[in-house]
């Protein structure tokens, strides 16, 4: 597993010719590399295409893993919406904004609260 930001993309936000040649030469060795990040799918997918990676990504630290570049979901462990809520109040209390990820496939939606209130 290797993680993403800090890891394997440089302060630059890019993957390195040596890197990319490290994570292709451990693949043709047979080993099986995959993504674990806190980053969301569609940006993770991206990444995973650039390096060749085919197979399962783990997102949202563990809460989600998809098999790509199929973009099947092999497993969801979603928040019960009562802390969910809770979760985004106290993100938007401190002026985070949250990123919701609804249990419905791969789609998105970003929760924001207005900044008067």
């Amino acid at each position: 597993m290797i993680d993403i930001d800090g890891t394997l993309l440089n302060p630059e936000g890019e993957i390195t010719p040596t890197t990319l040649a490290s994570v292709q030469a451990a693949q043709q060795a047979g080993i099986v590399v995959t993504l674990a990040t806190a980053r969301r799918y569609c940006n993770t997918a991206r990444i995973a295409s650039e390096i060749g990676l085919a197979g399962s990504l783990i997102l949202y630290d563990g809460a989600l893993i998809v098999q790509h570049p199929q973009g099947n979901i092999l497993s969801t462990r979603p928040l019960q919406a009562g802390i969910a809520q809770q979760a985004v109040e106290i993100l938007v209390r401190h002026a985070i904004q949250p990123v919701v990820h609804p249990n419905d496939g791969l789609a998105e939606e970003v929760w924001t609260a207005s900044r008067t209130r």
